[in-house]
């Protein structure tokens, strides 16, 4: 499949420096790069070193009611506030 992305001069520049280093095309490297990156298990995802959301908190159903408590209180000020 053809794209088209932006990527920075100096990034493009190095990249294909490294894929004449390794005697390899450009579309080759980059591709290596991305297959690589998406099967690391090394790399966090997007919540850091946890799987799921979920587990970033020792209990979730206390999270929860932690932010439903904090929304019911910002409501209650905002209601207090009006004139």
């Amino acid at each position: 499949m053809k794209t088209t992305v932006e990527i920075d001069d100096a990034l493009l520049k190095a990249a294909k420096k490294a894929a004449i280093d390794d005697d390899m095309p450009l579309r080759q490297f980059i591709e290596l790069a991305i297959r690589q990156r998406l099967s690391s298990t090394d790399t966090p995802g997007i919540y850091g070193e946890f799987s799921t959301r979920a587990d970033l908190y020792e209990d979730p159903a206390k999270t929860l009611a932690d932010i439903e408590a904090a929304v019911q209180e910002f409501r209650e000020r905002q209601a207090g506030s009006r004139p």
